[in-house]
């Protein structure tokens, strides 16, 4: 079996990826030296994600979102041979107080 990504999931994964080191990793440090959560919330980072469509990214095609499927919605920053590698600790949500959902899933 091919678990391969095909051409749509590879175009999400790099659109993210290029997001994500272009627009929030040069902002990230300081972001989160700001002590109070609706300040450290970057409305202008939302709304350019919201362009490259990452806020409906899993709405329905027929609802105005991309319809993308769970595969896609699952893709991971790095791969090592046949896994994908998701590391890292979090003590807080910096971002909870304003946040109705946080949804993280992973396997040993």
């Amino acid at each position: 079996m091919d678990f391969s990504l095909n051409p749509r999931q590879r175009a999400w994964q790099d659109r993210a990826r290029k997001f994500a080191e272009e627009e929030i990793r040069p902002i990230s440090l300081a972001r989160d030296r700001i002590a109070d959560p609706f300040e450290a919330f970057d409305w202008d980072i939302v709304k350019k994600g919201s362009r490259l469509g990452f806020r409906t990214a899993v709405v329905a095609k027929e609802a105005g979102g991309h319809g993308i499927d769970f595969v896609t919605q699952a893709l991971s920053a790095r791969r090592d041979g046949d896994h994908r590698i998701l590391n890292g600790s979090k003590l807080f949500i910096a971002n909870g107080s304003i946040a109705k959902l946080f949804f993280v899933t992973a396997r040993h």
